[in-house]
């Protein structure tokens, strides 16, 4: 049984200024995982997320479920791996929160009672759905950040990749969105500033620096290890939910 989420085999990328994100990365995330992405802003962690489903396109071989990222694949890898981005406003854009979580479903070409059916069961478990007949602009930004889960979590997806999902959120509404994140059944991938996110939901750390994958390794070991921390300058003090 192939049990590899992700594979990845000496991904480069430069943006069109030429300004290098991405140098020599070789990474292999297993099924059913969950992995934190840290380091400082610019160390590659967004630019890395964003070729899991073919946004960017670097030099390199990557495969999502055992398929290759090809122009052919990506409809197929896009259904299979879903990205929730930083902010919930270029991840929300139709009339209501329904129509925004029901978008994936209808153009996965889904049926119509199983894209209420996906929909509906999405915005539960994000308990927004009494929030589904909402202009989204009009809620609060923990509520756009759930809204933004669900339209992940209606396409079913096997990987969920999470761009700094608790950033700018008060006390109670990050305690929501990481409890969340955490019964969450799937492969996860989460960049973050939010150590105690990391701690709670992660069971391996992949530290970034320069664009290059510096260390890989179990969270809580990591985690004990100041002076390595120390290093990198993460601030190992921020943790607990």
């Amino acid at each position: 049984m192939f049990n590899k989420a992700v594979e990845i085999k000496n991904l480069n990328y430069a943006y069109p200024d030429g300004t290098k994100a991405l140098s020599g990365i070789n990474l292999d995330i297993l099924k059913g995982e969950s992995i934190g992405l840290i380091g400082h802003n610019g160390a590659g962690k967004t630019s890395l997320l964003l070729h899991l489903n073919g946004i960017l396109k670097g030099a390199g071989e990557i495969k999502v479920a055992g398929l290759t990222i090809t122009k052919e694949n990506l409809s197929t890898i896009r259904s299979k791996v879903g990205i929730v981005f930083q902010d919930p406003d270029s991840q929300l854009f139709m009339p209501t929160v329904f129509d925004d979580v029901a978008f994936g479903p209808i153009n996965m070409g889904l049926k119509k009672e199983d894209i209420i059916n996906s929909t509906h069961r999405a915005l539960t478990n994000v308990d927004m759905l009494g929030h589904k007949e909402k202009i989204a602009h009009h809620l609060s930004f923990g509520e756009k950040k759930r809204a933004s889960i669900a339209t992940i979590l209606s396409m079913n997806p096997e990987i969920i990749v999470l761009d700094e999902p608790t950033s700018n959120l008060d006390h109670r509404h990050r305690k929501n969105i990481i409890t969340l994140i955490k019964n969450l059944n799937m492969t996860k991938i989460i960049a973050s500033h939010d150590m105690g996110l990391i701690q709670a939901v992660c069971e391996k750390i992949i530290i970034m620096d320069k664009g290059e994958i510096a260390l890989e390794g179990l969270t809580d070991d990591l985690f004990n290890n100041k002076e390595l921390l120390s290093k990198y300058e993460i601030d190992y003090t921020a943790r607990g939910i």
